[in-house]
């Protein structure tokens, strides 16, 4: 948990505190642990676990540009986002009839499981000759898909029990 949750206090902006530190002198002695170029990053711990910082850094040249993620917004957009997707998705979900007899809890696991994918026209979503067919269910939420039956090879056939002509 981060020191400042104790504290009641709302953390200023990055970009306030950068300003006021970009106006304190320089400390000349420390030991360099790590140079970062661009697209490292530092503290993501922090953001992802709500971890206090491990490490100090410091700009070693002029105009060292940096993309800032404040937590605190970070974990309310998160929030905000989760909720739109779960009532976005228990909608969809509760206009089936299977939906409407799931349990709350229930409703809310599958809800939680869910994922938006998206399909090109033409492209197979999955086949009964899939190694992992049943593992996933669908629901289509906007669009159109067909089910369709189409020509196999012997060996297909094989495969699915049966090898019988004429499927």
């Amino acid at each position: 948990p981060m020191a400042m949750q104790g504290m009641n206090k709302v953390p200023p902006k990055f970009s306030q505190v950068a300003r006021r530190r970009n106006k304190q002198k320089a400390v000349q002695e420390y030991k360099v642990v790590k140079t970062l170029f661009s697209n490292d990053c530092f503290n993501q711990m922090g953001l992802l676990m709500e971890s206090d910082s491990l490490v100090t850094v410091r700009a070693m040249q002029r105009d060292v540009k940096l993309l800032a993620v404040d937590t605190r917004v970070f974990r309310e957009k998160r929030a905000a986002y989760e909720r739109e997707r779960s009532e976005a998705i228990l909608e969809c979900i509760g206009s089936t009839p299977w939906g409407r007899v799931l349990s709350p809890d229930t409703l809310q696991a599958v809800c939680d499981a869910c994922e938006i994918v998206k399909y090109d026209g033409g492209v197979r979503i999955v086949s009964e000759l899939d190694e992992h067919a049943n593992s996933y269910f669908f629901q289509v939420v906007s669009g159109t898909a067909v089910e369709v039956q189409e020509k196999r090879s012997l060996l297909d056939r094989m495969m699915m029990g049966g090898g019988k002509r004429g499927s």
